[in-house]
């Protein structure tokens, strides 16, 4: 978890639009979840480290550089259940970063299913390439600047109280 600001940090206030699966969309993707595990997987909230040993591990994944500044239970957060075009279930979040007042970060969320002993049994995560995030304004084609459910990463700028991550691009 994130050692919270440092001086002379600013607060960054974020609004996430998500999209997630819901029962309805196992006709479509065969995914074979239940809603009680859908609505119950968390988002992990990441964004870059001043500390150079900070490192995000789910699994197999890991994230280096990158620090948790905020988990959710995705059903806590879901408001129109299974009212997405594809039966998906659509939600946001508010998330509060931090960082040196203008700077540019990318911040970005993991959703994962936990085990009964806390270890990761799925999830879906940001884009990467060349192990860092890809912000999805920087994506384009299949799977790009769209509501990717397994996770999505946003370019961000510290200090400004209004940004906000919409669902798509469109």
């Amino acid at each position: 978890m994130s050692s919270g600001p440092r001086d002379g940090d600013a607060r960054t206030e974020v609004t996430w639009s998500f999209w997630t699966h819901s029962e309805k969309t196992n006709t479509k993707y065969g995914h074979g979840m239940k809603d009680a595990q859908i609505l119950s997987d968390l988002i992990v909230v990441m964004q870059p480290s001043a500390d150079a040993k900070a490192n995000v591990k789910f699994g197999y994944n890991s994230f280096a550089g990158q620090e948790i500044v905020g988990v959710y239970r995705a059903g806590h957060h879901v408001r129109f259940p299974s009212t997405a075009y594809d039966g998906g279930h659509l939600g946001e979040f508010d998330v509060v970063g931090h960082g040196k007042k203008g700077e540019q970060a990318v911040m970005s969320w993991a959703i994962v299913s936990l085990t009964d002993t806390g270890d990761v049994r799925g999830g879906g995560y940001p884009t990467t390439r060349d192990g860092k995030m890809v912000p999805y304004q920087d994506q384009n084609g299949a799977g790009g600047g769209g509501s990717e459910y397994w996770g999505r990463a946003a370019r961000i700028e510290h200090g400004n109280a209004n940004n906000y991550v919409p669902l798509t691009q469109n």
